[in-house]
């Protein structure tokens, strides 16, 4: 495995690769992990800034604003929302995490991250290592406040996609929906998966991706917490497989978000494992889905990320 310092686009870069995967690290835009390569198929995993180049944001700002590419790591919320115990505080649009410099290192494994909280007293480290070709993304959350940290994770890997990608979801057969639409209808409306109905009654494949032509997205969530934690996409018109495995008991819920053209004009999926149920740490505590990390405590998870030919 080569570790290097690089440029990716106009930012400092970290970088590991090996034969088979490239993988970029962008420090200072949130530690954002920029690029995925399959080297042998010389395919880009995630979605690039469409104006070619990254502009650094200010905390809080508005997550849509700026490049919506690559990786980000959500926490301790994705939408916008006041703190589930502390009304006093109000957590940022997508997390604090995406907009603040990250401290990285490469070790002997790979390259470690590391971030500090800004309202409330937490440590985020992470660790990216690969090998062949598996990523292996290791996560410490920790809480060093005196009260209890309802903090809501959620991998954002914005990835290119096609009219040919598939999105895989095994033993899956319910999904709600999470965002108002025109096919899917109102928040908390429910569908079969793969295939189900819309408002208008026409069938439609929630496992399937329109063109990007169809100017719009959606949002829906697995109804019901995980029994096993594995997602996929077929990529690069069915010649890759882009799995994740994980916990499902850290990590029992999973979020799709679809972009069809309808925000910015930009043609991505993502599958977003996370730890609540849904998009604010407010909403999932008070659902009760979302578990504190007490005071002193570390939560800990891991996410591996497979590529996988399929020919």
């Amino acid at each position: 495995m080569q570790q290097y310092k690089t440029r990716h686009l106009n930012a400092d870069a970290y970088c590991l690769e090996n034969a088979i995967l490239r993988i970029i690290v962008l420090p200072e835009l949130g530690g954002k992990i920029a690029s995925l390569q399959y080297k042998p198929q010389g395919f880009e995993v995630f979605s690039q800034p469409a104006k070619g180049e990254y502009t650094m944001p200010n905390y809080g700002d508005e997550f849509a604003l700026y490049d919506t590419s690559g990786s980000d790591e959500m926490f301790p919320t994705i939408d916008i929302c006041a703190d589930p115990k502390d009304k006093t505080i109000l957590w940022p649009d997508h997390g604090e995490l995406w907009a603040l410099p990250w401290q990285c290192a490469f070790d002997k494994r790979g390259l470690f991250s590391r971030a500090q909280g800004v309202v409330w007293n937490y440590i985020f480290e992470r660790h990216i290592a690969i090998n062949d070709n598996t990523v292996t993304i290791s996560y410490a959350i920790t809480n060093n406040e005196d009260k209890p940290l309802y903090g809501l994770w959620a991998f954002h890997g914005l990835v290119a996609v096609d009219e040919e990608t598939e999105i895989i979801l095994p033993n899956v057969s319910k999904l709600i929906n999470v965002h108002e639409s025109e096919l899917l209808g109102t928040v908390g409306a429910m569908h079969n998966y793969p295939v189900s109905k819309t408002v208008l009654g026409d069938e439609i494949s929630l496992d399937k991706i329109a063109s990007r032509t169809a100017n719009k997205s959606e949002k829906y969530y697995v109804s019901t917490p995980m029994e096993n934690g594995q997602c996929s996409l077929l990529l690069n018109h069915k010649q890759l497989e882009y799995q994740l495995l994980y916990n499902a008991r850290k990590l029992p819920y999973l979020g799709v978000w679809i972009n069809e053209g309808g925000f910015k004009n930009e043609y991505n999926v993502a599958l977003e494992p996370t730890n609540g149920f849904y998009d604010t740490n407010l909403m999932a505590a008070q659902n009760g889905t979302l578990k504190p990390i007490l005071p002193g405590r570390t939560l800990s998870f891991t996410l591996h990320l497979n590529l996988l030919p399929t020919a």
